[in-house]
């Protein structure tokens, strides 16, 4: 399946931030296009087999589908994208025996919804003869061993999660409820020179190794197992979290008002003057 250069795919949304979602299937699958699911979700799935799940209610980092990628045959499991990507405050999935990033994926985190993007080079999926029993895992799990590919980011491309500055709304606190996250999981993962990885207070996580799976009666544990895997950074490849700088704020955010009364005041010799109000600038 392959979305052409200067083709156009966009899912809707709602103003309670409900959006739609894009998913493109197929023994190999390549956007060169442009796709476009603002508070949704759009999926890059390769593989003869792939399979979908509801992710768990107990992580909101991710408001959708769990992708598992099964049998890839001969030829199959190469998802790439060389063109762009953008889910404002929603979740973007690439998954397959073989990643490749090698356009623009961005995503974005408001003050009250985080973004997210996965980049899954894991293939050979089975159905979990234990679903449905408590604590046993998802629908689909991974084989032992062979189930692991590459996760690659081309010289140039950017993959990009970056706070809403322009935005209005407000929430009361001074953190955000959830953090933006990228993961990358493969056997390997490679960052070609001069690609970009940029979510300013972000998780970023890259994890190299296989798959190991033990299932008995009744009993299913999956552990990725961080062993024999590699991840490559060449030179002026560049992953930055920091945080942000020159953000406008109004001076009243840094005005603190107090009111001083006669308790506050009991061990000061002029406490019996009359109440004051104190401006004090942090």
């Amino acid at each position: 399946m392959i979305v052409q250069p200067g083709a156009q795919i966009t899912a809707p949304t709602s103003s309670a931030n409900v959006g739609g979602r894009v998913a493109l299937i197929g023994p190999n699958v390549k956007n060169e296009g442009s796709i476009y699911s603002p508070d949704g979700q759009t999926i890059l799935a390769a593989g003869m087999q792939v399979g979908f799940d509801a992710h768990s209610s107990d992580d909101p980092s991710l408001r959708g589908l769990d992708v598992y990628v099964g049998s890839v045959g001969s030829y199959g499991g190469s998802a790439t994208n060389t063109g762009l990507i953008s889910a404002p405050r929603g979740s973007i999935i690439i998954a397959g025996k073989n990643v490749s990033q090698n356009g623009f994926v961005q995503s974005s985190t408001s003050v009250a919804l985080n973004g997210r993007v996965d980049l899954q080079a894991e293939y050979n999926a089975i159905a979990n003869p234990n679903y449905g029993t408590p604590n046993q895992g998802a629908a689909f799990v991974y084989t032992s061993g062979n189930s692991t590919g590459t996760v690659s980011l081309g010289a140039g491309s950017v993959l990009q999660i970056l706070p809403e500055y322009a935005s209005t709304t407000k929430v009361v606190g001074t953190e955000l409820s959830l953090k933006s996250q990228i993961n990358m999981r493969g056997l390997a993962i490679h960052m070609a020179s001069g690609s970009v990885v940029h979510a300013p207070n972000a998780n970023v996580t890259l994890s190299a190794g296989v798959w190991d799976l033990l299932i008995g009666s009744g009993t299913t544990q999956l552990d990725f197992v961080q062993s024999g895997g590699q991840v490559y950074l060449d030179q002026d490849a560049v992953i930055d979290v920091s945080g942000s700088t020159g953000v406008a704020a109004t001076i009243s955010q840094y005005i603190l008002t107090v009111d001083l009364r006669g308790a506050e005041l009991a061990d000061v010799p002029s406490s019996a003057m009359a109440p004051c109000v104190v401006n004090l600038s942090l």
